[in-house]
């Protein structure tokens, strides 16, 4: 389960999305809530059965992601 905090920006969670499918790990669950001062809240539940490298490059990998303020590690199953 990651945690990201967005700017609230067209495109964005798009460009989450994509790098997500790119390291062959697949959505599960999407939960945002509602952007307050152009900041945006955004929760993925993620399956990484399949996912090339490991779970906290791909973590640092999102951090340095166009208008991506912050990417936590929540849980891992």
């Amino acid at each position: 389960i990651l945690s990201l905090k967005l700017v609230d920006e067209p495109g964005v969670l798009s460009n989450i999305l994509n790098d997500v499918a790119a390291k062959h790990a697949n959505v599960l669950a999407i939960n945002q809530e509602v952007p307050i001062h152009n900041i945006a809240f955004v929760t993925l539940t993620v399956s990484i059965g399949n996912m090339e490298g490991s779970i906290q490059d791909f973590v640092q990998s999102l951090k340095t992601g166009k208008n991506v303020i912050d990417v936590l590690l929540l849980a891992v199953e």
